[in-house]
């Protein structure tokens, strides 16, 4: 099965807003990997299993982001351009579809996220508009922000009452970084330099490139293996994931045109390519990264740094069926989600759980709706 799940986006440059590029800092923690060494293993304890409801108003293709409130799921379906809500148990509550091109409606979604300073769902159109919905009723349009001169913004994240910082999948010469403000209606900053070739398969595998760990929101640059650390309108760079030789640079690629096939370059010159999200809590360091046309999951312990791989299953093409650390869900416990149901037993062959949750697991079968994993690490 091809792995070529991309998403590529035309970004339209923006005017008349001051840019800034990020110094690296000698304090970078830098995180050695060698994508062809053995590592000490670690296992998952499945502590809780959460099929999601399959009924004939909740059935969808696929959860490309899901996010929490104190009651709720919401799971973004790019394909279908719907969020579908259910309870903490799974149970099917509503869907929304607002597509169109009037007030309180969007022609495509690529994000959502929770704004709890107005209590209410935001849903990112990329062409150039937030919605916000009400999260008593999510039908009541609490806010609605049209935004100027940029279009297929991907991703998004509230900073703060005011201020909203978005990326998107640009090119090379462009910004992927800027902040709007609320206040002042407008951009206020954009900064970051894309370093991405358009080339016939220039990816975003289309994880979210923000987490907020400690009251701090950080953005991880997929294409040159950074993290950073998002401190008003100013990006520090904290993480650097070091692959080596496995590593990848656009700029190898330079002169190529449309029709250059990314994904046969990674796969024929043995790169490590791209990173697929980053968890973070008090104790670990997670994150995915693609090689050998599949996602392997490490683990860093922050105490010492050492560096374990999750005894999850590598192979190609997996992250169709899995992902071992959940797109919105990527922040505090570990959670996981199984997009393909029919192989859980599969999945789960090296995990450990108790027998409820192994009577559950055998019960899931392909065609269900993907089911929200939560788990520990088990050294």
């Amino acid at each position: 099965m091809s792995i070529k799940i991309c998403h590529i986006f035309i970004i339209v440059l923006l005017l008349c807003i001051g840019c800034e590029e990020v110094p690296l800092k000698d304090s970078v923690f830098t995180i050695p990997i060698d994508i062809t060494k053995k590592y000490p293993s670690v296992d998952i304890q499945i502590k809780r299993i959460i099929p999601l409801e399959l009924t004939k108003e909740s059935a969808f293709k696929r959860a490309h982001k899901v996010i929490e409130s104190p009651l709720n799921y919401f799971v973004m379906d790019r394909s279908e351009n719907k969020i579908y809500i259910f309870d903490k148990d799974g149970h099917f509550q509503v869907s929304i579809d607002r597509k169109g091109n009037g007030p309180g409606e969007y022609t495509t979604i690529t994000d959502i996220n929770i704004d709890p300073y107005s209590r209410s769902l935001h849903i990112l159109d990329p062409r150039g508009k937030f919605i916000g919905l009400s999260l008593d009723d999510f039908s009541t349009v609490t806010d609605e922000i049209l935004f100027q001169g940029v279009r297929n913004v991907t991703n998004f994240q509230l900073l703060n009452e005011d201020l909203i910082v978005m990326y998107s999948f640009a090119y090379v010469g462009e910004k992927t970084i800027r902040f709007y403000s609320r206040k002042e209606d407008k951009f206020v900053k954009e900064m970051l330099e894309s370093n991405v070739v358009d080339t016939k398969g220039a990816m975003n595998f289309g994880m979210s490139p923000f987490r907020v760990w400690n009251n701090t929101l950080k953005y991880t640059d997929i294409n040159t293996y950074y993290s950073y650390e998002i401190t008003g309108t100013t990006l520090d760079p904290e993480i650097y994931i070091d692959v080596g030789k496995n590593s990848f640079d656009f700029k190898t690629i330079a002169g190529q045109d449309y029709t250059y096939d990314i994904f046969n370059h990674i796969y024929e010159n043995n790169k490590a390519f791209p990173i697929s999200i980053i968890f973070e809590n008090d104790d670990y360091l997670a994150f995915g990264i693609y090689y050998d046309n599949a996602i392997r999951t490490y683990i860093v312990k922050k105490s010492n740094r050492s560096i374990f791989k999750l005894n999850m299953p590598e192979y190609p093409s997996n992250m169709m069926d899995f992902l071992s650390i959940c797109n919105g869900l990527h922040l505090d416990k570990f959670r996981g989600i199984v997009s393909n149901p029919g192989m859980a037993e599969h999945i789960f062959e090296y995990a450990l759980y108790d027998e409820s949750i192994g009577n559950q697991i055998s019960k899931l079968k392909s065609g269900d709706n993907p089911v929200i994993f939560e788990y520990e690490l088990k050294f």
